[in-house]
């Protein structure tokens, strides 16, 4: 945690920022993540060893949470009985509770009884697959991993983004809330909407996502909770923010991908007079870049 501040530290340098830097600490060292994607190997599926496309194989993992090791080692089992390693490209696997989606990817088309696996995972686990760039279509139990997240209802599913350290994300949440100011927001690239819900519980929250799944994903959200001042656009963040922008805006929240934002939307957001930016990043390097802009 101290060499992770101190690199940010100096990351932030760059952009004028020498103030304080508040570090908040992960709940658990360990079993922690509700995501996994393996991929195959010769003897089992595994995790890629850092810069290589050498594939460790592994029977658990140390950082995903307990019912998803438990969900690893039943899939190994199958994919080893059913002979499937050869076809194989990854499996993902996500998991909320006891409940776990695992969504195979093959490289053709193959006709596989699962049946098994469900028993091994539990009849409230959910099965999916697809072939190549496919989207994953369900092929036994659940359809979604539900939950709810600060009082807001989610039908999460099997390709749907998650943060995926969950006590790391309702801190993060939680920060997020505390500072949005009066007024209306804009919550840029925004995912399947669960964070523009959660504003929007009391602020008017327009949020713009460029993916349809995901944009189709926070309707259903809208639609479930009843939510009257959640507004979802469809689109880039670039084109949209300017209709949006508005006197009544007071906020706009950033979260954008690994790359940062676009070098428009910094443009834009410089010159519209917005009391406060609320800057989600995952990559220190393209946060300084889009606050120098």
């Amino acid at each position: 945690l101290l060499i992770k501040k101190e690199v940010l530290s100096k990351q932030l340098c760059k952009a004028g920022y020498k103030g304080e830097i508040k570090v908040e600490r992960s709940e658990n060292e360990y079993f922690y993540r509700n995501k996994i994607k393996l991929f195959r190997a010769e003897k089992g599926l595994g995790l890629k060893k850092p810069a290589s496309n050498e594939v460790v194989v592994i029977e658990d993992c140390m950082i995903a949470e307990k019912d998803l090791g438990r969900a690893i080692k039943g899939v190994q089992t199958f994919v080893r009985a059913q002979n499937l390693l050869g076809q194989l490209k990854e499996v993902t696997l996500k998991c909320q509770g006891d409940d776990v989606l695992v969504w195979f990817n093959f490289e053709k088309d193959v006709k596989v009884s699962f049946q098994g696996l469900q028993i091994m995972l539990g009849y409230g686990s959910g099965i999916f697959v697809s072939v190549g760039k496919d989207i994953p279509h369900k092929v036994l139990g659940a359809e979604n991993l539900t939950f709810k997240e600060n009082d807001i209802d989610v039908k999460m599913k099997v390709n749907s983004f998650r943060q995926v350290n969950t006590p790391v994300a309702d801190k993060l949440y939680d920060l997020v809330l505390k500072n949005i100011k009066v007024g209306d927001v804009v919550n840029a690239y925004s995912g399947a909407g669960l964070l523009t819900g959660m504003i929007a519980k009391k602020n008017r929250c327009y949020g713009i996502e460029i993916g349809v799944a995901e944009h189709n994903d926070a309707e259903r959200l809208k639609r479930d909770n009843s939510l009257g001042k959640m507004f979802n656009f469809l689109g880039d963040v670039g084109r949209i923010l300017p209709k949006v922008l508005s006197k009544n805006i007071k906020t706009v929240v950033l979260d954008p991908p690994r790359k940062g934002c676009d070098k428009r939307v910094c443009e834009i957001l410089d010159n519209s007079g917005v009391e406060r930016i609320i800057y989600i990043s995952c990559d220190s390097a393209t946060l300084t870049r889009d606050l120098q802009r």
